[in-house]
Parts: structure tokens; sequence; C-alpha cells
């Protein structure tokens, strides 16, 4: 058997084996590896200067500033909202986890949340306060509803909704600090998710 083993035409046999499969089964899942790097890495890079983009139009429009024209406000809104529906597909197109689906969902909700809620102006001061309020009582309810709702976009009057789950993002400072915990949330998932190929 040794010598069978150790017969030229043997050796060569095996290192054709070796060569012809091994190695293209190595050299693909390197090259898949790093292709799920080059995604995760630019859905990262979307995902943070699409809610850091959001978030600073709604700064500058929160404090006054002279240089956030309503119509800049707007652009703003308008460029989130596409790029929002843009990256949700991407999720869903290269993951299977419904982990980072839930993540994205309280990324996008607090952020569109951070922005209505700077939008929502009455005539009272404290009548503003209790519109806005009630509205992210209203997002936060839909959040905290199995499975979790995206109500950013509809504040709903609706009791039910109120009282179907609580999530304290009621005041903006705590939405604020949401909006980061929620992206940071979302970073990782894409990070330690399994792109489908």
């Amino acid at each position: 058997m040794a010598q069978f083993l150790s017969h030229p035409l043997v050796v060569l046999a095996v290192g054709a084996v070796l060569t012809g499969l091994l190695i293209p089964h190595f050299t693909q899942r390197w090259q898949d590896q790093r292709k799920a790097l080059e995604i995760k890495a630019d859905l990262i890079e979307r995902v943070s200067c699409a809610v850091a983009e959001m978030f600073t139009a709604t700064q500058f429009a929160s404090v006054g500033a002279v240089s956030q024209s309503q119509e800049k406000f707007d652009d703003a809104y308008r460029s989130w909202s596409q790029e929002r529906v843009a990256l949700t597909s991407l999720i869903r197109a290269y993951f299977n986890n419904d982990n980072l689906d839930r993540a994205w969902l309280w990324c996008r909700s607090s952020t569109t949340a951070y922005y209505v809620q700077a939008g929502i102006q009455r005539h009272d001061p404290e009548e503003t306060a209790r519109a806005r309020s009630f509205y992210l009582r209203t997002v936060a309810a839909g959040l905290a509803s199995d499975p979790p709702e995206d109500l950013s976009e509809e504040a709903s009057s609706n009791s039910e909704i109120l009282s179907s789950g609580r999530v304290e993002i009621e005041d903006v400072s705590r939405l604020r600090t949401q909006v980061w915990r929620n992206l940071d949330i979302t970073v990782a998932a894409i990070r330690t998710g399994r792109i489908r190929f």
C-alpha cells in the first residue's frame, strides 16, 4: 500500500484533486468574505450618514440656526425618506435577520420621530409640549407593540395604540439619546449579521 501511495501518478492525481477542488473553494470563501465586508462597510456608512444628516438638520431647526431654512429642513426630510426606503430594501435583500430588522425599524422610527416632533408647533407653548409628548407616546407605543410598528409618520389619536405598550421616549432629550443608541445597535447588528449570497 505504501508503494502504491508513493507512486508518482498517485501523488500527481492527489495533487490535481487538491489543486482543482480545495484551492478554488478556499479562494471563493475568501472572496465572499471580502465582498461581505465591503457590503457591510457600505451599509454602515450609509446608515450612519443618513441618520446623522437628519439629526443635524433637526438640531439646527430646533435651535433656530440662521443657516437652516425651512426649505433646507424639508429637503433633509425628503432625502432621509428616500435613503430610509433604499436602506430598508438593501438590509432585507442582504440579510435575513430579525434582530437587524427590528434594530433598523427602531433606528429609522426614532430618527423620523426626532424630525417630526421638532416640526410640531402650536400657538401656546404648553399645547406644543402636550402635542409633542402625545406624538412621542404614540411612536413609543408602536415600537413597544409585538411585532413593533413604525408609527413615526402618523400621529394617531387611537387610545388603543397608546395603551398597547410603553417605551420611554416621551421627551426630546430621551429621544435624542435613543436615536444614537438605536444607530449603535443597528450598526452592531449589520457588523455581526450574516450576508446571504
